[in-house]
């Protein structure tokens, strides 16, 4: 191999390079040694092994064992030459949670990382396989735009059974419906609202509440049983938890939160799901005269770019985007060799923001409370 690498991109070079080697059976049964590889590719042997380390995760190679000291790696088994770039498409609709900063971060890292020479990546916004019978709308959008692996956003539960009846290579971004078992990345949602209800007991709650949309998709109910586990697995009394649900429009929120203030023992920590439906309450309560952090404890599931400009600070939770969209990529990557051997799914963890949208309160004892009952 005559091609030497630039230094702009050396490990995403250099793993393109390998990968196409390898994809076309370029190699032997045994790579070259890492000195001589290296001296050809003209990069050092650490930037090297990194992109060697990637190709073995990615089921391209294996280790065979040690010849003088260093590693030999051996191609995997032999596949067919595809005719033709490889061809992945993310499929979306066109709600407010498709020009989200993390997922317009994730969809220009697989952008930059899948087109290439041997792959293509395309974006399909069609609303119309969001629907609630999108048997014949899915079966035409498959046929008039083939690809080798899909990746579904935002996918409903009939999107999902659809996909894997038929057997068609995709990976979620998001979870899985209840009877579906698919390959997915998202965040871990449960041990995140886990760990909210420890923070609002902490700090002295114990009516607390939770605002749900009526789509109740799988996040959303992975947030209600992770919050909910944390309140049976406290050892403090009195713990009450009230769920309301609304449609997510401004209207619907608002009458949720107004149901919440009308209840005799009014819950005072609430968990928001996300960023639209938090300023939404926020800016309600405010219209009614009340402050966050001060009569009203909020967290919101998910981060938001400008809740670095509101006031009280928002306690919230930050997905590791990096780390999902690296995981997202590695899956694609291997649907796309042939080398995904078992289910891949992972729940990446997320990390707590606190804020000032959390007060901390006396809990009254369970006698006063009997008493006041």
């Amino acid at each position: 191999m005559s091609c030497r690498l630039s230094r702009r991109t050396l490990v995403s070079d250099a793993l393109t390079l390998l990968r196409e080697g390898l994809l076309e059976g370029r190699y032997g049964e045994f790579l070259l040694p890492e000195r001589q590889l290296s001296l050809e590719l003209g990069i050092s042997r650490p930037t090297l092994r990194q992109a060697l380390e990637q190709l073995e995760e990615e089921g391209l190679l294996a280790v065979k064992g040690r010849r003088q000291g260093r590693r030999v790696l051996v191609p995997a088994p032999a596949r067919p030459i595809r005719q033709g770039p490889a061809v992945v498409r993310i499929l979306q609709n066109n709600s407010p949670a498709c020009f989200l900063n993390d997922y317009l971060q994730m969809k220009e890292f697989l952008a930059e990382h899948l087109c290439a020479p041997l792959t293509e990546f395309h974006v399909e916004t069609a609303p119309g396989a969001y629907v609630n019978k999108p048997d014949a709308f899915l079966a035409q959008l498959v046929a008039s735009r083939p690809a080798d692996v899909w990746i579904l956003y935002l996918s409903t539960a009939a999107m999902q059974h659809w996909f894997r009846k038929r057997g068609i290579k995709c990976v979620l971004l998001g979870s899985n419906h209840p009877g579906v078992d698919l390959d997915f990345v998202d965040e871990d949602y449960g041990a995140a609202c886990r760990h909210a209800a420890g923070v609002f007991l902490s700090r002295g709650h114990r009516h607390l509440a939770i605002l749900m949309s009526e789509a109740n998709r799988p996040g959303d109910q992975a947030c209600r049983e992770g919050f909910e586990q944390g309140i049976r697995k406290s050892a403090h009394a009195g713990i009450s938890c009230d769920v309301v649900v609304h449609t997510e429009t401004a209207a619907s929120v608002c009458r949720a939160v107004d149901r919440l203030l009308a209840y005799p023992q009014r819950p005072t920590a609430w968990l928001i799901m996300n960023a639209r439906i938090y300023l939404t309450v926020t800016c309600h309560l405010a219209r009614l005269g009340l402050v966050v952090g001060r009569d009203v404890s909020l967290v919101c599931r998910k981060a938001d770019p400008y809740f670095s400009a509101m006031v009280p600070r928002v306690a919230h939770y930050e997905r590791d985007v990096l780390r999902m969209k690296q995981q997202l990529y590695k899956i694609v990557v291997q649907h796309l060799h042939g080398a995904v051997s078992r289910r891949r799914q992972i729940l990446i963890p997320s990390r707590f923001c606190d804020g000032e949208s959390i007060a901390h309160v006396t809990p009254a004892s369970p006698a006063a409370t009997a008493a006041s009952a």
